[in-house]
């Protein structure tokens, strides 16, 4: 982003289970699911997904989009470096553009996708930086943005690259670089300023409307069909928890539910977009958006369905990520089909334009 992590709908359970001593061992919220370079490499899936914090902040937060959407941003000369704020060490790292384009892009995309897709990738990445590094010069922030996925952009060193990659270091670094290099100079603009250019690992078949997912929206994040995106591998996830679980973990998400009888009467019919993304679904006697669920459970997407059977509860999702801008499945498929990265740009993020 993402891959893959704006506008953040997160629920921190963590912090509950802190007031809350002697809770059963299952009674705990599920881990936030990330994708291990080994797993990626194997099933050719972005390793992680821009998320935006709440565009309302940041950016990808899922970011911290509501920062940049807060603040009005006035285009300025481009960056010749970036200022990268290590979240490990604490460190800000000053680099060059391209040496970071090219770090990102092998952290966000797999190295084995066509070389147009890498190329979109590319500019989407770029323009995210440029704007975040507008919006953090007029924030007087000291540096652009951190290097931590679920906040920012991923970003690989080159000793991590060579850790992922191995002894196709040389291929993959030769292949993102060469795609960087074409594209190193151009940005996505709407209405003259550089766009908040979201992306995610794949969608429902249709991707979804900023509006819808984070509540603000865009008229270059809207919906458009990603078919091809329901042949990705894992296109489907199911994650069952017992009825016990489930109860447990969302009390102590909203301590005044009520939950009665068999786990089969708990849910009610959820509000759901076209594109397939749950707004919101009753529970007992409450109401959790989506994305609440997608963040106790642990779930790859907040589209999803659930299933009642036998005292287990399974979630089924569709897609991998927040679902709104370029999908990477997408935009590789559209490659493969003989698109160039401007058609996958043009259509994943329409009324723009890259200059």
């Amino acid at each position: 982003m993402t891959m893959k992590r704006y506008f953040l709908y997160s629920l921190t359970f963590s912090l509950l289970l802190t007031a809350i001593p002697a809770l059963p061992a299952y009674c705990i919220t599920a881990p936030e699911l990330v994708i291990s370079a080994e797993e990626e490499q194997q099933l050719t899936e972005p390793v992680t997904e821009i998320v935006e914090t709440s565009v309302e902040n940041s950016e990808i937060v899922e970011n911290t989009v509501e920062t940049v959407e807060n603040s009005e941003i006035c285009p300025i000369e481009k960056a010749t470096t970036y200022k990268v704020l290590d979240v490990n060490s604490g460190e800000i790292w000053e680099i060059s553009v391209r040496e970071y384009l090219i770090g990102s892009v092998s952290a966000e995309m797999p190295a084995s996708f066509s070389d147009e897709a890498l190329k979109a990738q590319a500019v989407a990445v770029h323009t995210y930086a440029e704007r975040q590094h507008i919006v953090s010069q007029k924030q007087g922030k000291n540096y652009d943005f951190t290097n931590d996925p679920a906040i920012h952009q991923a970003y690989y060193t080159e000793n991590q690259l060579r850790e992922r990659w191995g002894n196709e270091y040389d291929t993959f670094h030769e292949k993102i670089s060469s795609a960087v290099d074409a594209v190193k100079d151009e940005l996505l603009f709407y209405d003259e300023e550089p766009i908040l250019s979201v992306f995610h690992a794949m969608s429902s078949g249709k991707t979804d409307t900023a509006g819808n997912v984070w509540g603000s929206d865009k008229p270059y994040l809207q919906s458009v069909d990603s078919v091809s995106d329901k042949n990705a591998p894992q296109y489907e996830k199911v994650v069952t928890y017992t009825a016990e679980q489930v109860r447990c973990i969302l009390g102590n998400a909203k301590s005044s539910l009520y939950l009665e009888g068999n786990a089969s009467g708990w849910f009610g019919t959820p509000n759901i977009t076209d594109a397939g993304t749950v707004l919101s679904i009753p529970i007992g006697n409450e109401t959790f958006t989506g994305q609440e669920i997608k963040s106790l459970f642990g779930l790859r997407s907040a589209s999803f369905s659930i299933d009642v059977e036998d005292n287990q509860v399974s979630f089924t999702t569709y897609g991998f990520g927040h679902n709104v801008g370029m999908s990477q499945y997408g935009a590789n498929a559209m490659a493969k089909d003989g698109c160039t990265y401007q058609e996958i740009l043009a259509y994943y993020y329409p009324n723009t334009s890259l200059q």
